[in-house]
């Protein structure tokens, strides 16, 4: 079923856990939430999901693992 409000939500909780796009994805499965235009999830309507600042957080995330790898 498709709700926008839950679906968000669980996506940037998931995200704020440092969750990849395809976990958050499963973890919405699991929740039962579907994409609004049903299907699968996949990574380009996660990140439409989350909005604007998601690609924003993935860089942070991407220098945050060079940073712990270092």
């Amino acid at each position: 079923m498709w709700d926008h409000e839950r679906a968000t939500e669980l996506a940037l909780a998931s995200r704020r856990e440092g969750l990849s796009l395809r976990a958050i994805g499963k973890r919405l499965d699991e929740a039962r939430l579907c994409p609004q235009r049903g299907g699968t999830w996949h990574a380009a309507t996660i990140l439409a999901l989350l909005g604007p600042m998601s690609a924003i957080n993935a860089v942070d995330a991407r220098t945050r693992a060079q940073q712990l790898r270092a």
